[in-house]
């Protein structure tokens, strides 16, 4: 990825920053999930999930065809898992794509911030997300929005309301098996179908 980063994309970038930072910048929030999410919690095993380490925080994903004014913003309630697809499960392939991910957010968090280092963490996730995204079960219902309006995954955006990371169908306050209902301290969002934001 070569060129200039554009204003869209160094708003973007200034905005998922300190979400990857909360770990060392806001670690009251790694307590306040851990409190409200208990066994919801991803077990860390890096083999099987390289996401799986409780400190990443994920702020989501805006593809290199996205436009001002034209790209969608898809928004899912909390990041789950990564690795797994509707089609498969265990596939080493995505296992690969999500440790290239997972290394990119830690570089970009744990390291200095620089114009070239903005870049190579944009690139990794757009070339992880763009992978990862087809085969999500919640990618069942925003796909064919995408596809409605003759998009492809590199001209959409993607981010979750909660900035903690959770099991879905082990979510305290979880409703029905058909719907992700999350209850935390106050905050609900229901999650049964997807929202789309111009």
């Amino acid at each position: 990825m070569g060129h200039a980063i554009r204003s869209w994309e160094q708003a973007w970038l200034n905005w998922a920053y300190p979400i990857v930072r909360i770990a060392l910048d806001d670690p009251e929030h790694l307590a306040w999930c851990r409190a409200r999410l208990g066994d919801a919690e991803y077990p860390r095993d890096e083999a099987a999930d390289p996401a799986s380490d409780p400190t990443l925080r994920w702020p989501g994903y805006v593809g290199s065809d996205w436009r001002p004014g034209h790209g969608i913003l898809f928004v899912g309630s909390v990041h789950s898992d990564f690795t797994k697809d509707g089609r498969r499960s265990g596939d080493p392939d995505r296992i690969a794509v999500v440790a290239t991910l997972a290394g990119a957010n830690r570089e970009w968090r744990d390291g200095a911030r620089t114009p070239a280092t903005d870049l190579r963490y944009l690139a990794a996730t757009r070339e992880a997300y763009a992978v990862l995204i087809p085969g999500w079960t919640r990618d069942g219902a925003f796909a064919t929005v995408r596809d409605e309006l003759g998009d492809s995954v590199n001209a959409i955006a993607w981010t979750n309301l909660a900035h903690c990371r959770a099991r879905p169908r082990q979510t305290p306050n979880t409703r029905s098996s058909s719907s992700a209902w999350r209850a935390m301290d106050g905050f609900r969002s229901v999650s049964s179908s997807p929202l789309c934001i111009p």
